[in-house]
């Protein structure tokens, strides 16, 4: 305000006569009139000292009330004496003090608009004067308060005691807003709450809404105002839908307060429409920010507002959401239901962070949020570089949050969310340029290296080597926060090392490449240094870990950096030569120990098949596998031994196995050199199969990939003992020392043969051109006779009771004999895959579970038939035989003999042992199974080799093949294991099977690689299938011709095994385990979420299309609608399903479980293709693989039809109980014959109604089966029970759901509310029918707990669509009575079970009581009051029930009850029909409900 002036007190008389002329006319009577009340008019304005303000509003008001023609008068000389500009300033200024008085603060329009009678005309004439002197104030500056007659104006109408005429003077206002410049309507329009009354917001909303349609600048002024008026819900709802739209349109530098309106306009009613449009409508995108950020501001010089706005909108949200938890619930329950990929958003990771941030009682939720999409696959590694990748100005005030998120989802079990952890990290690592934060990054890494668990260890290793890969010379300048490491890499498992070197070898091959001056220089020259004190260390531990060091070195030398990038100074070379140095040196020292000389020619070979590798280093490997010649071959005599060699022995051997006959020029010397004096030449043995891999290795690296240097050493010959010593007398004769030795020798030979099928393996499809089709045939005849060679060598020392059926079954066999027979035997270990650390739990593990605690474990068919160390892959061997008597000798090769068969008595020279002498055995073995060789990837071509060519005099049977394919199958099935061993998520505390501590021989390869790698192998696997489902189908009836009788025992001789006449055994038995193996195989391939990604699509529709055939195409393709286009991906899937559903004839003949697992099969795959769909849409949508998604409800139904062919299979009874007793392997199949039907509440009710009550009560020495569904029996009723109980109970809760969404909508049709209520007396009926199941097994508890909690939960559901009954009841009276009415029936009962529990303390059931008690409670007075509401208050009664028990009895305890009230009349009216009754209390209240229309 202007400061108050004073006026001389002498006034020369000729001035004040000019003012006075200057006033004639229509002002004069104005003037005059404010004169006499005390108002003068001067030239600085009008004076008026303060204390007579009062007077001069009390003199003017009256003289105004007295003559109501003086009040026109006076208004008219208002606006006469406003025409000229000068009076209208003064008008609006401040009044001026007079003589000695001070002037008042307010000016002479302000005292008008205080007068009641001219207020409003006051006010309409200064806001018609407004848009005139305002035409040249479109400036952003506008001038100051005093000098500008608009801001005047406009403040006379600020905070006014009162309005009179609120809405007329709001339209003037808003009429001449709508013509003033821009810069004065947001004036005005910041001004509006502070002139408006509360009656005339409705049409402030109005105009602003219009005018804000044609003018976006006009946004933050508008919604300022809003937020400072008091609107009602209406309007409030009217305005939020503004600030909605405007979010689509708004400038970037609006958006922060349009934000910002939003979170303050939040009530619960509209909290969840305002969630919803800030996700949909804040991107945080590249492209989003660019096109929100159009404009420039002038002080900004050009530059873009795009960071800025997004940091201020985020802290908008953060600020919003301190104190607003019923945004924060909104938030992350929004987020929590999103379930598809493409649903998630860049602006929902920074809400779940802003969250996290805040801290809180939500901070915990959002950061399991945050860790569940993670894991689900819906915050991916490119949602995570949009939200954090080059914006610093974003993730700078949420650095601490996003690197605790990081260090969570690292520590996770799941694969997927530590993989995303290690992706923050490494953003953070690159969007932080300074020291600090990348001080910090590295910090909390490497606390996770310390953890000590696996998963989280080698997380934090990957990140860091990401880092290293793309930032080396940013990561060497912080090389002292980092070196630490290699103080603690004992701490390490061989994984984990392999990593740390990795990294370290990056940064010392940076050093070398930048020269001595490059930052952190020392690191390279403290890596040799720790690999020199490593090398020379005599502890094995520290020289595996210099081994591993080294050769990672060198893997980074030859292959991740090309060595000619590196300058050629003296220093490089140098360090290569001193690195080259180490290599030597570890040679030197590894020819004392062959356990590190095994593990340094393992690394060597992974070395030599991974990278390219220096010339001179392929040189000094090549000289190193010189002496493999020397050292373990022999020059063979015309194909025989020499005779000095057999002489000088003292004890007898024979030249095994030789493939090549009388031309075989070499003989692999194993007897001797396991025999010799000297301890170095049996410790030899122990690197054999390393070495031979080495000299492979090398070979293939300086050929092309051939072998045909070495192809001697695959037909040659083991020189074993005699294996007459293994029969009868002479093995019982021998001293414990040689049988060692024996045993030692066939272990060796072992371990030969299967590397040197991991070796040649690789030809059978190698692309070379010098390996002819000639070389290749005979490769892939050796190798069969060489996997021959595997299974008959195991089968000499096996007794007839000793087949159980493991992975490697004739392996284990054979190892279990000898420690029966020598039990200090312990066998080296012949690889380097097995992990120290796995190796010590793998022992305790086997030592510390009890036999009975994993029996009780096993969920097959005939659970009491598998010993203690069983893996999960001979589980499923043995549910192959399911019925069946337990095979006594191998099945892979040979057929059952009686137990008093002379040549099994003698072969081995071992009577039978008893059961529990099997179960030590097998103990025993679990300790050591782990340290055979395993077979390697290229070994499963086997199956892809062109079917075997017979000579002219043998059969033409495929199936003399099939235990070989058996044999492979089963490693492969170990190795899809150890797959999902690595990816699912462990429970901690409980250990996983044996079976998964096998070496695999996969290596680093991951599920994608494999399948790659497997793909050509499928339709060999199909063929196998065939042929194995062929002679299942033909059963008994299948028989083998007298040539292909003897045709194993011909080929067997021809691979140079020992003559023995073993028969061929049943063919039947082979391929159930081929089905059965094959079956297992498949569904890991279609669980593995491997192949739930865009990249992995052409690999699953090769799979997939592996399995077409004609048949399929016939019977499965042309039901679909419209029919899928050959080569799309639905039609791979369609093909494959149909291919395993003609499957299950054949497995129908083998076993309940083996079926079972067929059907599991076809869930995975149908898994498969919903993940698939819902993972790739958009990029199967753009490459057309998928053209229609009906058929995935297709499949659906057909695998309700496939599990139902299951339960209703007439299954055959063995005598040895049912595999399906216990219902393990019927609850899978039950939940998808009854969520996959068509129908699926007509197949509850006809279980409910018709099927379950003829289970008997207890179970009986006859066959029971039930009519229609053989697999269902008193043994897994519960099961039965428990399933059908909770999707009737989904089915409910889906229609409760659908109800209530129709009574929303207002649109529903008469049918489909009909219908509704019509599916609700069903599910009431099938309700009734189960819970009065527990009438007829009143000795079944559990089932009584079943019967009670899921009934308490359908009252509870049935209690959510309370709404919907109520506003159905008026017009379906008759229909909602019905259901009422049958309901009770059950309810009636769930009373019954309750009182009884607690009589009869039934703690399974008395536990629920409570809960279903106050569910009972809520719906009887739910129904009261529901009746009341719809005037049928007079149907409604309660009363007293008896207290009986499930037979209907009454119980004895309870007090006496007169005859009057027993015969009471139940119902209040006319009509005595009852449609509700509910129990309450002990002895329970009573409800009824009629209609009036009934009576």
């Amino acid at each position: 305000m202007a400061s108050l002036t004073t006026t001389t007190k002498c006034a020369s008389s000729s001035r004040q006569e000019d003012d006075r002329k200057s006033m004639e006319g229509p002002t004069s009577y104005f003037l005059s009139l404010l004169a006499e009340c005390g108002c003068t008019l001067c030239r600085q304005g009008m004076v008026l000292p303060i204390r007579d303000i009062p007077s001069f509003l009390h003199k003017l008001e009256f003289r105004l009330k007295s003559d109501s023609s003086l009040t026109q008068k006076f208004l008219e000389g208002l606006q006469d004496f406003l025409l000229e500009d000068s009076n209208l300033h003064r008008l609006l200024i401040p009044f001026t003090g007079c003589r000695q008085s001070i002037g008042s603060t307010d000016s002479l329009a302000r005292l008008l608009l205080s007068i009641a009678l001219i207020q409003t005309q006051v006010a309409n004439i200064l806001l018609e004067k407004l848009p005139e002197h305002c035409i040249d104030t479109g400036s952003h500056s506008l001038p100051s308060l005093r000098d500008s007659i608009p801001r005047l104006i406009l403040s006379q109408l600020r905070w006014l005691d009162y309005l009179i005429d609120g809405e007329n003077v709001t339209t003037k206002l808003m009429e001449v807003l709508s013509i003033c410049p821009t810069s004065i309507q947001k004036e005005i329009i910041c001004l509006i709450p502070e002139i408006v009354s509360d009656d005339v917001h409705e049409l402030v909303v109005c105009t602003l809404e219009q005018m804000l349609q044609g003018e976006s600048q006009l946004l933050a002024p508008i919604l300022d105002a809003f937020s400072n008026l008091n609107l009602k819900e209406e309007l409030l709802d009217q305005v939020v839908s503004i600030a909605i739209a405007s979010l689509r349109t708004a400038d970037a530098e609006d958006l922060p307060l349009v934000v910002k309106f939003l979170l303050q306009s939040t009530t619960a009613e509209n909290v969840r429409r305002i969630v919803y449009q800030l996700r949909e409508n804040l991107h945080f995108t590249s492209l989003a920010s660019a096109t929100k950020a159009t404009k420039h501001d002038t002080k900004m010089k050009g530059k873009s507002l795009m960071k800025d706005w997004e940091v201020l909108v985020l802290e908008t949200i953060r600020s919003g959401l301190c104190f607003q938890n019923v945004i924060c619930e909104a938030i992350l329950k929004e987020i929590r239901n999103l379930d598809r990929i493409q649903d998630h958003k860049v602006i929902d990771f920074w809400l779940l962070l802003i969250i996290y941030a805040n801290g809180g009682p939500y901070k915990k939720l959002a950061d399991s949020i945050v860790k569940r999409k993670a894991i689900g696959g819906f915050f991916g590694t490119k949602l995570l570089t949009q939200s954090i990748k080059g914006r610093i100005a974003l993730i700078q005030d949420y650095f601490q949050p996003l690197l605790s998120l990081s260090q969570g989802l690292l520590a996770c079990r799941e694969h997927v969310a530590q993989q995303l952890g290690s992706h923050i990290y490494v953003l953070l690592f690159e969007d932080f340029k300074d020291g600090y934060h990348r001080q910090e990054v590295l910090g909390s890494l490497i606390t996770h290296m310390g953890s000590g668990v696996d998963h989280e260890v080698g997380s934090a290793l990957d990140a860091l080597i990401s880092i290293s890969s793309k930032h080396p010379e940013e990561l060497l300048s912080l090389s002292s926060f980092i070196n630490g490491i290699l103080d603690y890499l004992e701490g390490f498992q061989d994984n984990h090392l392999h990593q740390v070197y990795k990294v370290f070898g990056q940064l010392a091959l940076t050093t070398w490449a930048n020269g001595p001056v490059a930052k952190g220089s020392s690191v390279a020259n403290e890596l040799l240094i720790v690999l020199r004190k490593q090398i020379t260390n005599p502890d094995t531990r520290y020289k595996r870990m210099g081994i591993i060091g080294v050769i990672k070195l060198m893997s980074c030398l030859s292959g991740d950096y090309d060595l000619s990038r590196l300058p050629s100074t003296g220093e490089t070379q140098a360090s290569f030569d001193e690195t080259f140095g180490l290599l030597q040196l570890i040679m030197e020292i590894c020819k004392t120990s062959s356990a590190a000389r095994s593990f340094f020619y393992d690394e060597l070979a992974v070395l030599c098949e991974s990278v390219s590798l220096h010339p001179s280093i392929i040189e000094w490997v090549s000289k190193q596998t010189i002496e493999f010649e020397s050292l373990f071959l022999l020059d063979l005599e015309a194909g025989n031994v020499p005779t000095e060699l057999k002489s000088s022995e003292s004890l007898e051997g024979d030249a095994w196995m030789n493939l090549d006959g009388e031309v075989s020029p070499i003989l692999l010397n194993i007897q001797n050199l396991l025999m010799s004096d000297g301890t170095s030449s049996a410790q030899a043995l122990i690197f054999l199969p390393s070495s031979f891999r080495l000299l492979a290795a090398v070979e293939r690296a300086t050929n092309h990939g051939s072998l045909g240097n070495i192809d001697a050493l695959l037909g040659c010959p083991l020189y074993l003992p005699s294996h007459q010593l293994f029969i009868g007398d002479e093995w019982h004769g021998l001293s414990e020392q040689i049988k060692e030795s024996l045993c030692l020798s066939i272990y060796y030979g072992i371990n030969w043969i299967r590397e040197l099928i991991n070796a040649y393996s690789t030809q059978v499809h190698c692309s070379n051109e010098s390996l002819t089709q000639a070389s290749r045939e005979e490769i892939s005849t050796k190798l069969l006779k060489r996997m021959r060679n595997l299974i008959v060598v195991c089968t000499l020392l096996i007794s007839d009771c000793m087949s159980v059926g493991f992975p490697c079954r004739l392996l284990e066999i054979l190892l279990g004999e000898c420690i029966k027979t020598v039990p200090s035997l312990s066998l080296p270990v012949l690889h380097s895959e097995a992990d120290r650390q796995d190796r010590r739990n793998h022992i305790s593990n086997s030592k510390k579970e009890p036999v009975s605690k994993l029996q009780k474990k096993r969920k097959a068919a005939n659970l009491e038939e598998f010993n203690a160390s069983t893996s999960q892959l001979e589980k499923n061997d043995t549910q192959v035989s399911n019925g069946r008597q337990k095979q006594k000798k191998i099945q892979d090769c040979f057929s059952q003999k009686s137990k008093d068969s002379p040549t099994q008595q003698q072969v081995t020279g071992v009577t039978q042992a008893s059961g529990h002498l099997k179960h030590e055995r097998a103990s025993q073995l679990e300790e050591q199974r782990w340290k055979f060789r395993p077979l390697c990837v290229d070994s499963l071509s086997i199956l892809s080799i062109p079917q075997y060519k017979p000579s002219l005099d043998c059969c033409l049977d495929p199936c003399a093949e099939l235990p070989i394919h058996l044999y492979l199958l089963r490693d492969l099935l170990h190795k899809l294991e150890s797959l999902e061993i690595q990816t699912r998520r462990v429970t901690l505390g409980v250990s996983s099977s044996h079976s998964t501590k096998l070496p695999s021989g996969l290596g680093p390869m991951n599920a994608a690689h494999l399948f790659k790698r497997l793909k050509p192998v499928f339709p060999s696997l199909r063929t196998h299938l065939d042929t194995a489902a062929r002679i299942l189908c033909a059963g008994s009836g299948f028989k083998l011709s007298d040539s292909c009788k003897e045709h194993w025992n011909t080929e067997a001789l021809s691979a140079g095994n020992p003559d023995f006449n073993f028969p061929v055994e049943s063919q039947c038995a082979t391929a159930g385990s081929i089905l059965a193996v094959t079956i297992r195989c498949l569904s890991k391939v279609f669980t593995s979420s491997e192949l739930v990604c865009e990249s992995s699509v052409p690999t699953i529709t090769g799979i997939l299309l592996a399995f077409d055939t004609v048949n399929s195409q016939n019977k499965f393709i042309h039901d679909l609608l419209p029919p899928p286009s050959p080569g799309s991906l639905e039609y791979a899937f369609c093909i494959a399903y149909s291919y395993l559903d003609e499957l299950f004839e054949a497995a129908a003949t083998i076993s309940f479980s083996v079926a079972t697992d067929l059907v599991m099969a076809q869930k995975s795959l149908v898994s498969c293709a919903e993940g698939l769909m819902e993972a790739c849409k958009e990029a199967i949508q753009r490459s057309g693989s998928f053209r229609s998604t009906s058929f995935l409800s297709y499949l659906k139904n057909r695998l309700s039809v496939s599990a139902g062919r299951v339960l209703q299979h007439q299954w055959k009874y063995d005598g040895q109980g049912k595999c399906w007793s216990k219902g393990d392997l019927v609850q899978p199949l039950l939940k998808m014959f009854l969520e996959y039907n068509d129908a699926p509440l007509e197949l509850l009710e006809e279980l409910a109604c018709n099927i379950m009550p003829q289970v008997p009560v207890q179970k009986t020495g006859t066959k029971d089966v039930i009519q229609g569904y053989p697999t269902l029996c008193p043994g897994n009723l519960l099961v039965w029970y428990r399933v059908q109980l909770e999707e009737h109970l989904k089915i409910f809760t889906k229609m409760i759901k659908d109800a209530l969404s129709m009574q929303k909508s207002k649109t529903a049709k008469e049918d489909s509310i009909d219908f509704t209520l019509v599916r609700a007396r069903q599910c009431a009926t099938i309700l009734v029918s189960l819970v009065n199941l527990s009438k007829i097994h009143p000795d079944k508890v559990a089932l009584h707990s079943v019967a009670v909690k899921f009934g308490g939960k359908f009252i509870d559901c049935f209690l959510k669509g309370i709404d919907f009954w109520q506003a159905q009841y008026v017009a379906r009276k008759d229909a909602i009575n019905a259901v009422v009415k049958e309901l009770q029936k059950a309810t009636r009962t769930i009373q019954t079970l309750c009182s009884e529990a607690k009589g009869s303390k039934k703690m399974p059931v008395t536990s629920k009581v409570p809960a279903v008690k106050r569910s009972l409670e809520r719906y009887v007075f739910c129904i009261k009051a529901l009746l009341h509401s719809t005037s049928q208050g007079n149907s409604f009664w309660m009363g007293n029930l008896k207290h009986k028990n499930l037979q209907g009895d009454e119980v004895g305890s309870q007090l006496p009850v007169s005859d009057e009230e027993r015969d009471e009349v139940a119902s209040v009216g006319d009509d005595d029909d009852e449609a509700e009754q509910a129990e309450l209390g002990g002895s329970g209240d009573e409800i009824g409900a009629s209609g009036e229309d009934e009576s």
